[in-house]
């Protein structure tokens, strides 16, 4: 009796992942539990299985992997691509900084306090404010991405990283010069920017088994090449001497604040909340369906 219930239950399995069986697998996931709800679940997602979205795919497992991989590569791109305007504007508040800018260099003016005697020194402290508060962060991000729910996690650190990126862009609006307000926003921008790497590693290690790992995650990875070739190309339309070098903060604000609204509609973090078995990442263990 046991082994025709399991055979039963795997056939379930079977044509739920292959596209059949909808009635059964919009009631029960493989572990013969109730599927998550519209609250519970990625809304967008939701309703994307709903509509049938996923049997387009080979298999519904094949259809949440590549768009979890495809959301996960433009998650951590935009988070990259965040943390490249102040390197960017850089010259612009500060020309003392640059190796190839001289005291008597009267292009622009800087943007005090940067613009003094002591402006790379100042400058210094505004950069190591964040690389401190990103290193000792990502310790305590790495604790909490394995406690909550990923989705709220890579939301809530992608909005709150594009609100560090965006302040820094008002100070050129409102005319603010305090260097305790750009030291205080990099603190912030640090301890957000910690949440991305913990965050999409994790739900790339649900989703994907060792089966070619190698080849999916060196491809996967390249988002951090473009994000940093965009986080240099964007804010350079505005980092110039007579530009609104604000803007070169607040575009790619609005973008990954953006990417991060589009996380919380879409990302499954763990196939478990579709109904889909965990990936095998050991070679003794079977059964991992791709």
């Amino acid at each position: 009796i046991d082994t025709q219930a399991r055979m039963e239950k795997e056939a379930l399995i079977s044509r739920r992942e292959s596209g059949g069986g909808r009635r059964a697998s919009a009631d029960l996931d493989w572990r013969g539990q109730p599927r998550r709800s519209f609250i519970q679940m990625a809304p967008v997602t939701w309703i994307l299985e709903k509509a049938g979205f996923f049997r387009v795919f080979t298999s519904r497992r094949t259809g949440h992997k590549s768009l979890v991989w495809v959301l996960t590569f433009f998650c951590y791109m935009s988070y990259h691509l965040s943390r490249k305007p102040f390197s960017v504007v850089k010259s612009i508040l500060c020309p003392d900084c640059s190796h190839n800018a001289s005291s008597n260099d009267n292009t622009t003016d800087g943007w005090p306090p940067f613009n003094g005697k002591h402006g790379s020194t100042l400058m210094g402290s505004v950069d190591y404010s964040w690389l401190f508060t990103y290193a000792i962060a990502l310790f305590f991000s790495g604790q909490i991405a394995d406690r909550i729910n990923l989705r709220y996690f890579l939301s809530f650190g992608m909005i709150g990283s594009g609100v560090s990126v965006g302040l820094l862009g008002v100070a050129y609006f409102a005319g603010i010069h305090k260097l305790y307000y750009f030291i205080l926003v990099q603190i912030l921008g640090g301890a957000m920017q910690s949440t991305g790497w913990p965050g999409v590693v994790s739900v790339m290690s649900h989703w994907f088994g060792k089966r070619r790992r190698g080849l999916i995650m060196g491809i996967w990875n390249m988002h951090t090449s473009i994000g940093n070739i965009l986080g240099t190309v964007i804010p350079s339309f505005w980092a110039t001497p007579h530009g609104a070098w604000g803007w070169s903060f607040l575009v790619p604000a609005f973008l990954i604040i953006g990417m991060g609204i589009l996380t919380f509609l879409l990302l499954v973090p763990d196939p478990v909340d579709v109904g889909l078995k965990p990936p095998v990442h050991h070679k003794h263990l079977e059964g991992e369906r791709e």
